[in-house]
């Protein structure tokens, strides 16, 4: 019995961590469009671009991971929380974006690499902190 239920809770983390990267590779791509747009078309810096696509994707993710990814309907009620905890995380990973972002571009690197780094480098810790902290079985 307790087997099966290991299982079952194995199971559960490999979807997860699924829809989890499906809806990241929504939040990447548009990112990585909406930056090199605001950057290259518009002539925004990194800092501003990045800010401005995370606040779009952002919204997005959130979206799919509340009602998709780590959908609860039980705990639907602390959404509000999850939304602003979600938001804050967002902040960090804007932080580390833009200081990978940078150091690319000041050494030299293409700007596609630079942008594509930045968001990729983010994407490991930021399911372990969702899954860990904000979305969370069980809260109130």
């Amino acid at each position: 019995m307790l087997e099966r239920l290991e299982i079952g809770v194995r199971d559960l983390r490999v979807t997860q961590f699924g829809y989890f990267a499906a809806a990241s590779g929504i939040g990447a791509t548009i990112d990585f469009v909406l930056i090199l747009y605001l950057t290259i078309q518009i002539g925004l810096s990194g800092w501003q671009a990045i800010g401005i696509s995370m606040l779009v994707s952002a919204s997005v993710v959130y979206f799919i991971h509340e009602h998709v990814t780590f959908h609860d309907p039980v705990e639907s009620r602390s959404s509000g929380r999850r939304w602003f905890a979600f938001l804050v995380w967002s902040v960090g990973i804007y932080v580390v974006r833009v200081a990978v972002f940078s150091i690319l571009i000041f050494a030299g690197a293409p700007h596609v690499l630079s942008v594509a780094a930045a968001i990729v480098s983010t994407a490991l810790l930021n399911f372990m902190v969702s899954q860990g902290a904000i979305f969370v079985r069980g809260d109130s």
